[in-house]
């Protein structure tokens, strides 16, 4: 098994056991593999103008968690900022209120479930 394969399974399976994994929890596991992940490119899971979910991963970070959603095992939910607050950090941006384009950056805090289930 890969690297990245380790990484996909091990993302799938915290949010199918712990729930409500922030994209903070995705870098924890990420840095638990020695996984470079950094850079300055955002998830795309918005069609939103400056509306972000999260920021500063690099492409093949933003690949290997796009694989690991495309495998239809977990959905994002909008969250607040409270689990980020548990999770020790966040976006230094204001928070989006709504789904609409921004003139200026927005945050739209996301968590990841096992697909179905409501926590």
């Amino acid at each position: 098994m890969t690297k990245n394969e380790k990484i996909i399974q091990e993302i799938i399976k915290h949010a199918h056991q712990q729930g409500n994994m922030t994209f903070l929890a995705v870098e924890k596991i990420f840095s638990w593999h020695g996984f470079d992940f950094d850079g300055n490119q955002y998830p795309p899971m918005t069609q939103r103008a400056n509306m972000f979910v999260w920021d500063g991963w690099n492409s093949e970070a933003l690949d290997l968690f796009k694989e690991a959603l495309d495998r239809g095992q977990l959905e994002a939910k909008y969250c607040g900022i409270v689990p980020y607050l548990v999770d020790g950090g966040g976006l230094a941006c204001p928070l989006a209120t709504e789904v609409k384009d921004y003139d200026e950056p927005h945050w739209a805090p996301v968590f990841f479930n096992k697909k179905g289930v409501s926590r």
